[in-house]
């Protein structure tokens, strides 16, 4: 899978999963007659949740253990998802094991008892460990947050981590100008004053120079390496009820370092050709553009959000994205 490399390079939001099904014309109605639930509303917006697996329980989840063998997880970072979506929150476990997972949004009279055998990834393994949370299509727009922190087989409990939760309105308000297909056809980075400019279509080539080991096996030599990627196409289809459809093929070319020796270097060609689905939100008032598409490999799912600054002009849509330092430029042009 490629565009990590590419187009959500840099991304944000790693190990969050969104997932989005469409709704049909009348499901979209009978939604549209439900009272939006505030976010402020810790009570009401817990009752609403669906936490895949868990028992709601009154009161407050047990305090961390002050074992020293407890427990101990990352903060995962906040996340971003959409009213109806599926948002998976990852545990970045750093030690102990895990029997399952306290979860409350901050001023609620009750918290959910997430156990091992809901999560994904199992209770034993250190990596793709998850949990699910599926929010409602009329949870209002903005921003709240949850805590929660893992127990382990004897009860000890870790310590807690806060993500706040920004959550999109599907499509957005004088949105029209978007629907269709959009081609992507060049991307800028800029970093550290360095440009580099990818033309679609165009292999983009990387010429370095490295120590490889000669064929005795023990000597080594500095030989120049011109590695290659083309991204062919991609293509991003925006529908009217905030669906999103996200296409890429492409091609990278690069030294095969286990066969390759300092006289005699080796290639290899891979191509790669996705197809992912997502969903997406515009805000009018700042021109933001926010994507989230959902891909998976080798049986592991994950999100890549990009948050897009657009101006769009004729047929042309410019979108700037900043990430860590870094800043990409994505022109797009619409079929």
């Amino acid at each position: 899978m490629k565009i990590n490399n590419r187009f959500l390079l840099p991304t944000l939001c790693l190990g969050l999963l969104f997932t989005f099904s469409q709704c049909s014309t009348d499901d979209t109605e009978e939604e549209m007659d439900l009272e939006e639930i505030d976010l402020s509303d810790a009570n009401a917006l817990t009752e609403e949740l669906g936490v895949t697996g868990a028992a709601l329980l009154a009161g407050d989840p047990p305090a961390p253990s002050s074992d020293p063998n407890a427990p101990e997880i990352e903060d995962p970072g906040d996340a971003v998802a959409f009213q109806g979506g599926d948002l998976t929150l990852g545990l970045d476990v750093a030690s102990g094991d895990v029997a399952g997972v306290y979860l409350q949004i901050p001023g609620a009279d009750s918290y959910f008892d997430i156990p091992s055998s809901a999560l994904q990834g199992g209770r034993i393994a250190m990596e793709d460990q998850a949990f699910a949370i599926q929010l409602p299509d009329n949870i209002e727009p903005g921003t709240f947050c949850v805590d929660y922190c893992v127990y382990d087989s004897e009860a000890r409990v870790s310590n807690i981590v806060n993500v706040c939760i920004e959550v999109g309105e599907l499509g957005g308000a004088n949105s029209e100008f978007l629907i269709g297909t959009w081609n992507v056809t060049m991307l800028v980075h800029v970093e550290d004053g360095e440009t580099r400019t990818e033309i679609i279509g165009e292999a983009t080539p990387d010429i370095y120079s490295v120590e490889i080991v000669c064929a005795d096996g023990q000597t080594f030599e500095e030989v120049e390496i011109g590695e290659s990627e083309t991204i062919d196409f991609i293509k991003i289809t925006f529908a009217e009820n905030g669906a999103l459809r996200f296409e890429e093929d492409g091609e990278d070319t690069y030294l095969d370092f286990s066969t390759s020796t300092c006289e005699v270097q080796v290639y290899l060609t891979e191509t790669y050709s996705d197809d992912w689905a997502g969903a997406w939100s515009y805000e009018e008032a700042n021109n933001r553009l926010v994507m989230v598409i959902n891909e998976e490999e080798d049986g592991v799912e994950e999100q890549n959000v990009i948050d897009l600054n657009i101006s769009v002009t004729d047929k042309t849509m410019t979108g700037v994205l900043e990430v860590d330092g870094e800043t990409t430029t994505v022109t797009l042009v619409k079929q």
